[in-house]
């Protein structure tokens, strides 16, 4: 299980940004229904964890989310320009 630990550092880009919905749908979503199949509490915490580094993206006026979010700083982007 210590490959895991390793899930944040697979999905930065060069520039440390995380596109939100690839993010969500492959990394979270993959920890949640392994976690579902399993029952292993570390892929339950894992997600948790991943959640949490994706929040920021959900910080607009509209609650639609940005487009990516840089998981080290939890600073979200608005567009792929700005990447």
């Amino acid at each position: 299980m210590n490959q895991i630990n390793l899930l944040p550092s697979l999905i930065i880009s060069q520039n440390g940004y995380a596109p939100f919905f690839e993010t969500t749908i492959r990394y979270l979503g993959g920890l949640l229904s392994a976690y579902a199949l399993s029952g292993e509490p570390i892929l339950l915490a894992r997600a948790d964890d991943m959640g949490r580094m994706l929040l920021p993206a959900f910080n607009t006026s509209s609650g639609l989310p940005k487009y990516a979010v840089n998981l080290q700083t939890c600073v979200a982007l608005i567009s792929s320009t700005e990447v």
